[in-house]
């Protein structure tokens, strides 16, 4: 009899924690939509003020209601787990972020707070109906003062009644509170200081992207920077042209031979044929059947288990030699780094150009957005077991979804360190004040390259999904005979062959 009179007395105090508080903490926050200060710093304020006045009116109203004399773990049971499992889920969202605060763990965390989460989203969302970004790191904060503040005022009025009992061991339940609560304050202070650190502000005066107007390089436009051939085309190609994808810095090399090769097109209609979808979409074309032939250096391991889970079995073919190059201003004293030391530096392990051999300055290592092309091989080639240090990152505000944080583009300054293709950083960005570093002692120059001895020397690829047609079959033999390798070389890249 006592263990379901236990069992009622605790479903109810589940039901006023999790259903009416909640429920009544949104009714009372009405005045957020009044005063539209959902999504900003108020709403959030409102909210929080809105579910601790309904926490303790809830609790002092259930104190009083409490007619026998009752224990204190048993009695505050419900409520004590409810407290744990708000910061448990709070502290266990912030470890896997790992310092991304706009993480979505965070976003798809909120539904494990049940009614709070309408509560949350009341307090966070837009304008746009976004929740915001810049917030929604601190969003168990909501539930965790509603069950705080019911628990404490419940607390004290049935103390000031004379019906609470065996209080022992309350102290050590607030140590236990506290203590979490400061390793979740801990953690994202430490984070945040992190991210300050990894912060840089972009300046685009000493910018240099792995990016470039892809109009410029379209075929058949008029005026375009392709490369022509050096005589007729040994090949033509007048129907059943392959379709053509890539990575941004193989473009021009591809777009040059359709534009010499196929025949029967034009501006209008080429793009069906020809396209430049980047790295990661070339991929994702290839492997879902829209690009017969795409250009690209390796692919990462993600890609690979793409085209695994899709059954597709990748063809590659090797037409050319590029250079995976380490750069930085031509103002840094130092010319070359060794494997270690590049190893070092973005693993994190050295943070000074001292330790290099440079100046007594601190080291800002740039990195790619993943699954682009040079993080890929940044991955496979140059880091091998090592993890890659958190990226630096810029700041911008978006209207719908407030602070965004991205990998931050090279920014060519005395203390920078950054890798791209050698073909970006000569061919399509080239700029005086921009140094190639040797590596081990061994410059990227087109030798060097072309006989291997320089270390990240990588293999540029044509790569079809199965066996190629035979349109495509002809295209792949052009680009390696004479004449396809020889535009290779005229565009900018080192040939299989002199």
């Amino acid at each position: 009899m006592a263990i379901i009179k236990s069992i009622k007395f605790w479903l109810a105090e589940i039901v006023l924690l999790v259903v009416v508080l909640p429920i009544l903490a949104i009714i009372l926050s009405i005045f957020n939509i009044i005063f539209n200060i959902a999504g900003d710093i108020y709403g959030l304020i409102a909210t929080l003020m809105a579910t601790i006045l309904v926490g303790c009116a809830t609790g002092g109203i259930r104190g009083r209601f409490i007619d026998e004399r009752e224990r204190f773990i048993p009695g505050f049971l419900p409520a004590l787990l409810l407290i744990f499992y708000s910061l448990t889920v709070w502290l266990i969202m912030i470890i896997v972020a790992d310092g991304d605060f706009e993480s979505r763990v965070f976003y798809h965390g909120i539904q494990w707070f049940g009614l709070y989460s309408a509560l949350i989203k009341s307090a966070l969302m837009t304008e746009f109906y976004e929740i915001s970004s810049s917030r929604v790191i601190i969003a168990p904060v909501i539930p965790f003062v509603g069950f705080l503040s019911y628990t404490i005022m419940r607390f004290i009025t049935i103390r000031q009644n004379n019906k609470l009992e065996n209080v022992t061991g309350w102290r050590s339940i607030v140590l236990l509170i506290a203590a979490m609560t400061i390793a979740i304050s801990g953690l994202l202070a430490w984070q945040s200081y992190d991210r300050r650190e990894r912060r840089v502000v972009n300046d685009p005066a000493r910018e240099i992207t792995e990016s470039f107007e892809p109009g410029a390089y379209d075929p058949f436009t008029p005026d375009n920077k392709l490369t022509a051939l050096n005589a007729s085309p040994g090949l033509l190609l007048e129907n059943d042209w392959p379709r053509l994808n890539g990575a941004t810095a193989v473009y021009p090399v591809y777009a040059s031979a359709a534009q010499a090769l196929y025949h029967n097109l034009d501006v209008d209609s080429v793009w069906k044929y020809v396209r430049c979808d980047r790295t990661p979409g070339a991929w994702e074309k290839l492997i879902h059947g829209e690009a017969d032939i795409i250009f690209v250096a390796e692919p990462s391991a993600e890609q690979k288990a793409s085209a695994r889970a899709q059954g597709v079995d990748l063809h590659f073919y090797p037409i050319a030699r590029e250079a995976f190059v380490f750069v930085t201003h031509k103002d840094n004293p130092l010319t070359q780094l060794s494997e270690k030391q590049i190893r070092d530096i973005y693993s994190g392990r050295v943070n000074n150009w001292l330790e290099v051999g440079g100046n007594d300055a601190r080291i800002y290592p740039y990195q790619r957005p993943k699954g682009s092309g040079s993080q890929t091989i940044m991955l496979a080639a140059v880091m091998g077991e090592d993890k890659l240090r958190k990226p630096l990152e810029t700041e911008s505000v978006h209207d719908m979804i407030g602070l965004l944080r991205n990998v931050a583009n090279y920014q060519n300054s005395a203390n920078a360190l950054g890798y791209t293709f050698r073909y970006y950083a000569t061919q399509l960005h080239h700029s005086p004040d921009l140094r190639l570093l040797a590596v081990n002692g061994i410059e990227p120059t087109i030798e060097n390259i072309r006989n291997g001895k320089y270390p990240y020397t990588i293999d540029v690829y044509m790569v079809s999904a199965g066996k190629p047609s035979r349109q495509s079959q002809k295209f792949i033999d052009w680009f390696l005979s004479e004449q396809g390798q020889r535009l290779i070389a005229d565009v900018g890249y080192v040939p299989l062959a002199r």
